[in-house]
């Protein structure tokens, strides 16, 4: 694992027993917060900002290459046994504010993400603020999630990302 902090303000809830040889973690600012269930094998980029949190549960697996980008206090969770291709980005915020003019309102907060036990995710998938992915879940390749899927057991495809068929599962 390789980790560059500006700050010694970043909690690490590390699992003895996960590979981390293909990890990397930026952290910037104060607050963040990573853990990292165990026996889990993970090829990822962590960016943490403002006092984001990461959690990732156990038994989880990424084939190829993660990016986490989190800003402004934004939140990503991953439940147990979960199983991830390559290159899925994670975005619970959008980095930079923008208002609106007329009332100064913030019209793009961050929202959380979260990701349940046991889903799988095909490859080049981006997870946008908001979005969840229920348990025992699969997302096709090159989805974009933007809003939050809560029913158990879907197939779910596309962009924007639709539920194509319930009542499913997988085996890894």
């Amino acid at each position: 694992m390789i980790l560059d902090a500006d700050t010694d303000d970043l909690t690490l809830e590390l699992h003895h027993s996960i590979d981390t040889k293909n990890l990397r973690v930026i952290s910037r600012g104060s607050g963040n917060y990573l853990a990292i269930g165990q026996n889990c094998v993970l090829n990822a980029h962590i960016f943490l900002a403002g006092g984001a949190r990461l959690t990732i549960g156990e038994r989880v697996k990424s084939t190829g290459q993660l990016a986490f980008h989190l800003h402004e206090g934004s939140e990503v969770s991953i439940g147990d046994g979960c199983l991830f291709s390559h290159s899925i980005t994670f975005r619970p915020s959008d980095a930079h504010k923008i208002f609106d003019c007329k009332t100064g309102e913030r019209i793009n907060p961050p929202s959380p993400i979260r990701i349940g036990k046991r889903v799988w995710v095909g490859e080049q998938v981006l997870v946008l603020k908001g979005a969840e992915v229920s348990d025992d879940s699969v997302v096709g390749a090159r989805s974009t999630l933007t809003s939050a899927f809560v029913e158990p057991n879907l197939l779910i495809v596309g962009t924007p990302a639709r539920v194509v068929r319930n009542g499913i599962r997988w085996q890894p």
